[in-house]
C-alpha cells in the first residue's frame, strides 16, 4: 500500500483521502461518536513500516516523553522469505522506552474556569442537579460524566467537556445499552426527548448539546429529562439481575 492518509469506509475498505470526496464535518462526528476518547484527546499514533530508522525511533521516544494524552508507537514489520514461504515478524517500538505517566484529574473549579461566566452557571446548576439526584460525578483529565450507580456499577448518562475539547455536552448511549435491563425503551425515550431541545442534535451513537444556545428554558427541560431517565434506569435495574 502506498504511503498516505486513508479513510476507513464500512469498516473494511481503505480509501485515500486525497482521491475520495468526503464530508470533513460528517467524518469528524462519526469518529467522535464511535471513539469518545477522542473528545478527551486520548489517542494513539502508530507508525508502521518494514524498517524503522533510528531517526524515527528517537522521534517516537521523544514524543512519548513529552505528550501526556497521546501514546506514540512504531511497528516494524520486516519480511523474511525463503523456499516459497514468507514470514512477517512485527516488533513494537516505543512501549519499552516510556514509563507510565500519571493522569492529572480535573475538578469542578478548574473545569468551570475553562468556560465563560454565563456558561459556568449552566454547568454549576447541572452539577447541583447531579448532587440532588444522587448521581456520581466522575472527573477525568478534561471533563466529567454523570453516572447512575446501580449495585456498584456506573451507568453514564451525560458527559461534559471544556470548550477547547468539545462545545458542551455529549450523551453516548452505550453505557445504558450495556448495563441496564431492557434498555431500548429508555434509550428511545431519552434520545427523543433530548432531540426536542433546539440546542441538541443527533450523533452516530447519541446526542450532542451545544452550551452556547442552551438558554434557561432549555436547561430546565434538560434537567427534567435527566430526572426522568435517572428514574427509569433505577426502576429497570441492572441487566441480568
Amino acid at each position: 500500500m502506498p504511503g498516505g492518509i486513508y479513510l476507513i469506509q464500512d469498516d473494511e475498505r481503505l480509501l485515500r483521502m486525497d482521491e475520495q470526496a468526503y464530508d470533513s464535518e460528517a467524518l469528524l462526528q462519526r469518529l467522535l461518536a464511535r471513539y469518545p476518547d477522542l473528545l478527551a484527546r486520548r489517542m494513539r499514533l502508530i507508525f508502521v513500516a518494514d524498517q524503522i530508522p533510528p531517526e524515527l525511533r528517537r522521534v517516537v521516544e521523544f514524543l512519548n516523553q513529552t505528550m501526556n494524552q497521546v501514546e506514540v508507537l512504531a511497528v516494524e514489520i520486516p519480511q523474511y522469505a525463503g523456499e516459497g514461504l514468507r514470514a512477517l515478524v512485527p516488533r513494537v517500538i516505543g512501549q519499552v522506552a516510556t514509563r507510565p505517566r500519571p493522569r492529572i484529574i480535573t475538578d469542578e473549579p478548574t473545569f468551570l474556569s475553562t468556560w465563560p461566566e454565563p456558561h459556568q452557571n449552566k454547568f454549576a446548576r447541572l452539577l447541583d442537579l447531579a448532587a440532588e439526584e444522587g448521581l456520581l460525578v466522575k472527573w477525568g483529565t478534561k471533563g466529567f460524566s454523570l453516572n447512575v450507580v446501580l449495585e456498584g456499577k456506573n451507568v453514564s448518562i451525560l458527559e461534559g467537556y471544556p470548550p477547547d475539547v468539545y462545545p458542551g455536552l455529549l450523551v453516548v448511549l452505550a453505557s445504558i445499552r450495556r448495563k441496564v435491563k431492557d434498555p431500548e425503551p429508555i434509550i428511545t425515550w431519552y434520545r427523543d426527548e433530548l432531540q426536542k431541545l433546539p440546542a441538541a442534535s443527533p450523533t452516530g451513537k447519541g446526542v450532542r448539546i451545544e452550551v452556547e444556545p442552551l438558554d434557561d428554558e432549555q436547561a430546565a427541560q434538560l434537567h427534567e429529562i435527566l430526572r426522568g431517565v435517572v428514574g427509569m434506569i433505577r426502576e429497570q435495574g441492572l441487566a441480568g439481575e
